[in-house]
């Protein structure tokens, strides 16, 4: 569920590395826009994901930019 007064915008994805059939490990780094109280922000974050059996699974991320 959505945070309350929370509007998200869009997602720009910036890097990316692995995430390939041949990959066991992948990362994303990306930029998620959204408005709160009338301001646009963003939220960035560089997510790990690691491959179990068979799928992409989020590992963990770090924020700043």
């Amino acid at each position: 569920m959505p945070a309350p007064g929370i509007r998200w915008l869009r997602l720009e994805v910036l890097a990316g590395t692995g995430g390939s059939p041949f990959h066991t490990e992948g990362t994303v780094a990306f930029r998620a826009h959204y408005a709160e109280r009338g301001r646009e922000e963003f939220l960035y974050e560089h997510s790990r994901f690691v491959r179990h059996a068979g799928a992409w699974v989020y590992l963990d991320a770090s924020g700043g930019d």
